[in-house]
């Protein structure tokens, strides 16, 4: 639902291209797949690109779609591909360079369980994520305190969250 509003309420140009990355889990997707102990990352990025029009017009299942084609194309081969091309040719991304205009990026692991960590202080009552890969369009999913549940964070303009609120569409879905 977020990419639709915020593509509304940004009033991106109908003919404007809109990008949402996603973090696609490449774990399972290796062959041996790496096990459940291996503690660092294994992740793709992968952009989702349409015209603001299709998806304005299309509405919340076409996005869904669209996100579900780029995951389950997600194999061995493409990323042992991807893979190999990084280490012939590595490129290290510049954070500030995945918040551009109309793009939302989408990251974090529901892997890691915060709300079970205790260093001492208690429980943790709310998750934040600092003050890194903050931009424009930035999206952070948690899993959240409740069995099932999802924290999310968004980080936008202070004008496309207050058109937001004004979107009627958008605030159906929205528990304050």
């Amino acid at each position: 639902m977020g990419d639709l509003s915020v593509t509304r309420c940004k009033c991106v140009d109908a003919n404007e291209e809109v990008t949402l990355n996603i973090v696609i889990g490449t774990r399972t997707r290796l062959n041996p797949p790496l096990p459940k102990e291996y503690w660092g990352n294994a992740v793709i990025f992968k952009p989702i690109q349409t015209k603001a029009k299709e998806l304005l017009e299309n509405g919340l299942g076409f996005a869904a779609l669209q996100i579900n084609k780029i995951v389950a194309s997600q194999n061995y081969e493409e990323v042992i591909d991807l893979y190999k091309g990084w280490v012939e040719k590595p490129v290290i991304v510049k954070l500030n360079s995945v918040f551009v205009a109309n793009r939302l990026t989408i990251s974090s692991s529901p892997r890691f369980s915060i709300y079970s960590c205790d260093f001492g202080w208690g429980k943790p009552v709310a998750v934040r994520s600092g003050m890194e890969n903050k931009g424009d369009g930035k999206v952070k999913l948690f899993p959240g305190v409740e069995e099932g549940s999802v924290d999310i964070e968004v980080c936008l303009m202070p004008s496309t969250l207050l058109a937001m609120e004004n979107d009627e569409e958008f605030m159906k879905f929205v528990i304050v």
